[in-house]
């Protein structure tokens, strides 16, 4: 709980910035579930309307780039491989 408060504080403006809509919609500090469940993926994927063709990381790169893909991949916990 307390580590999707933290990724709370430390992304909410910048997911703003980017996708235009509120983190909270997503993950609200002030909602039980969204803490200990963390962010809203299917939530999330329903509002982009992604296409089914295609993956949710390659729309979210094309359309709000790479830092978007970086900040969704915080945001679930994704720690890619190196």
């Amino acid at each position: 709980m307390i580590e999707n408060k933290a990724l709370y504080q430390a992304y909410h403006k910048e997911f703003k910035q980017i996708f235009d809509l509120p983190l909270s919609k997503f993950l609200d500090p002030q909602n039980i579930v969204h803490l200990l469940c963390g962010f809203d993926i299917v939530g999330f994927d329903k509002e982009l309307d992604t296409p089914v063709e295609v993956s949710m990381t390659e729309y979210i790169a094309k359309i709000y780039g790479k830092r978007g893909v970086e900040i969704i991949e915080k945001l679930i916990g994704f720690s890619a491989v190196k």
